[in-house]
Order: structure tokens, then sequence, then C-alpha cells
């Protein structure tokens, strides 16, 4: 009983309490949130205290009819970091109703 308590506590300690936990842009590198969009190809970042934002590598992570959009991020390096693009919708400049 004892041994099987010890090896469930070192096996709990083993995994990543953080796991789940968004990353927070302004705890990294620019190059390290460009890197994690890259990898990934799409993830929910904190990019504040109260704000986040999902960053996408390209369009094909994005809904059909929407289209990509640069996205600055703070990082730990940099005031203002091109991390990557946000989905939105679609809205033509100009429409044509006949």
């Amino acid at each position: 009983m004892r041994w099987t308590l010890l090896l469930a506590t070192l096996l709990a300690g083993l995994i990543p309490v953080t796991a789940d936990a968004r990353p927070d842009s302004r705890r990294m590198s620019c190059y390290q949130v460009q890197d994690l969009v890259a990898r990934r190809g799409a993830v929910v970042i904190n990019t504040g205290r109260h704000t986040f934002e999902r960053l996408v590598s390209s369009a094909r992570y994005c809904q059909p009819g929407q289209i990509i959009e640069n996205y600055w991020v703070p990082t730990r390096d940099r005031r203002s970091c091109l991390a990557g693009y946000i989905c939105k919708e679609y809205e033509p400049r100009f429409r044509f109703d006949d």
C-alpha cells in the first residue's frame, strides 16, 4: 500500500500541471511565439492579463469564407511582434448591387 501511494505520488509529479494552460505571449520571445504558431498551425494564446486570441499560420486553419489578417502581440523582447494571423470574415470593399 505504501509503495503504491509513493509510486502514484511520483508519477503525479511527472505530469506537467500547465499542459492545458494557454501560452502567454508576454512571457515568450517573439521567435518562440512565431515558432509555436508555425508548429501547431493554430493556437489560442494569452496576449494580455484578460485578453487572448486564436492565431493561425495560414488560411487553411480558417473557416470557409474567412480570410487571414496579420496579428501582432506583445512579447518578452518586443512591444509588437508579428506572431501570425487571425481569421476574419471576408468583407468586400465594394458592393455591386443590381
